[in-house]
Protein backbone atom coordinates (compact mmCIF):
# COMPACT_ATOMS: atom_id res chain seq x y z
CA UNK A 1 0.00 0.00 0.00
CA UNK A 2 1.19 3.51 -0.79
CA UNK A 3 0.24 5.59 2.00
CA UNK A 4 2.31 8.36 0.56
CA UNK A 5 -0.61 9.29 -1.95
CA UNK A 6 -3.68 8.42 1.31
CA UNK A 7 -1.76 11.25 3.22
CA UNK A 8 -1.37 13.77 0.20
CA UNK A 9 -4.62 13.25 -0.55
CA UNK A 10 -5.48 14.21 2.99
CA UNK A 11 -3.45 17.00 2.68
CA UNK A 12 -5.49 17.98 0.10
CA UNK A 13 -8.47 17.92 2.07
CA UNK A 14 -7.56 19.84 4.87
CA UNK A 15 -5.95 22.59 2.46
CA UNK A 16 -9.51 22.69 0.71
CA UNK A 17 -11.13 23.03 4.20
CA UNK A 18 -9.11 25.93 5.14
CA UNK A 19 -9.81 28.14 1.94
CA UNK A 20 -13.12 27.72 1.79
CA UNK A 21 -13.44 28.66 5.30
CA UNK A 22 -11.51 31.71 4.42
CA UNK A 23 -13.94 32.43 1.47
CA UNK A 24 -16.88 32.13 3.63
CA UNK A 25 -15.63 34.60 5.57
CA UNK A 26 -14.92 37.05 2.90
CA UNK A 27 -18.39 35.96 1.45
CA UNK A 28 -20.71 39.05 3.13
CA UNK A 29 -17.86 41.73 2.14
CA UNK A 30 -17.77 40.87 -1.51
CA UNK A 31 -21.90 40.78 -1.33
CA UNK A 32 -22.18 44.33 0.51
CA UNK A 33 -19.09 45.84 -2.18
CA UNK A 34 -21.42 44.34 -5.03
CA UNK A 35 -24.18 45.62 -3.60
CA UNK A 36 -22.92 49.21 -3.95
CA UNK A 37 -22.44 48.48 -7.73
CA UNK A 38 -24.75 49.55 -10.41
CA UNK A 39 -25.92 46.91 -11.76
CA UNK A 40 -24.67 44.61 -9.30
CA UNK A 41 -21.92 43.34 -11.74
CA UNK A 42 -18.00 43.48 -11.46
CA UNK A 43 -15.66 42.35 -14.38
CA UNK A 44 -12.05 42.16 -13.53
CA UNK A 45 -9.02 39.93 -14.82
CA UNK A 46 -9.72 38.02 -11.51
CA UNK A 47 -13.62 36.69 -12.84
CA UNK A 48 -16.58 38.10 -12.55
CA UNK A 49 -19.10 38.84 -9.66
CA UNK A 50 -22.94 39.17 -10.23
CA UNK A 51 -25.79 37.93 -7.72
CA UNK A 52 -27.91 35.25 -8.46
CA UNK A 53 -31.61 35.10 -8.05
CA UNK A 54 -33.12 31.23 -7.35
CA UNK A 55 -37.25 30.78 -7.06
CA UNK A 56 -38.31 28.48 -4.34
CA UNK A 57 -41.83 26.93 -4.72
CA UNK A 58 -44.15 26.12 -2.30
CA UNK A 59 -46.71 23.59 -3.68
CA UNK A 60 -50.01 23.18 -2.74
CA UNK A 61 -51.89 20.90 -0.45
CA UNK A 62 -53.10 18.80 -3.58
CA UNK A 63 -49.38 18.78 -5.01
CA UNK A 64 -47.91 17.84 -1.61
CA UNK A 65 -50.57 15.07 -1.31
CA UNK A 66 -49.79 13.59 -4.77
CA UNK A 67 -45.93 13.16 -3.73
CA UNK A 68 -46.93 11.33 -0.74
CA UNK A 69 -48.46 8.81 -2.67
CA UNK A 70 -45.83 8.61 -5.15
CA UNK A 71 -43.30 8.33 -2.00
CA UNK A 72 -45.77 5.32 -0.86
CA UNK A 73 -45.75 3.82 -4.44
CA UNK A 74 -42.03 3.99 -5.16
CA UNK A 75 -41.45 2.36 -1.28
CA UNK A 76 -43.52 -0.11 -2.24
CA UNK A 77 -41.84 -0.68 -5.67
CA UNK A 78 -38.66 -1.16 -4.33
CA UNK A 79 -40.06 -3.62 -1.12
CA UNK A 80 -41.99 -5.66 -3.79
CA UNK A 81 -38.82 -5.81 -6.26
CA UNK A 82 -40.56 -3.88 -9.15
CA UNK A 83 -38.49 -1.00 -8.63
CA UNK A 84 -34.36 -2.25 -9.82
CA UNK A 85 -32.11 -0.49 -8.09
CA UNK A 86 -28.43 0.27 -9.51
CA UNK A 87 -25.16 0.56 -7.25
CA UNK A 88 -22.52 3.18 -7.85
CA UNK A 89 -19.00 3.61 -6.26
CA UNK A 90 -17.54 6.78 -4.51
CA UNK A 91 -14.81 7.21 -2.52
CA UNK A 92 -15.83 8.76 0.81
CA UNK A 93 -12.80 10.55 3.10
CA UNK A 94 -13.22 12.36 6.35
CA UNK A 95 -11.06 14.49 7.70
CA UNK A 96 -9.23 13.76 11.24
CA UNK A 97 -9.55 17.03 12.97
CA UNK A 98 -6.72 18.40 15.04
Amino acid sequence: MNEKVFVEYADLERQIKELEAKKDELKPQVEEELGKVEGELIKGNFGTFSFRITKKWQYSEAVKTAEDVVKLQKKQEETDGTAKATESKGLVFRLVEA
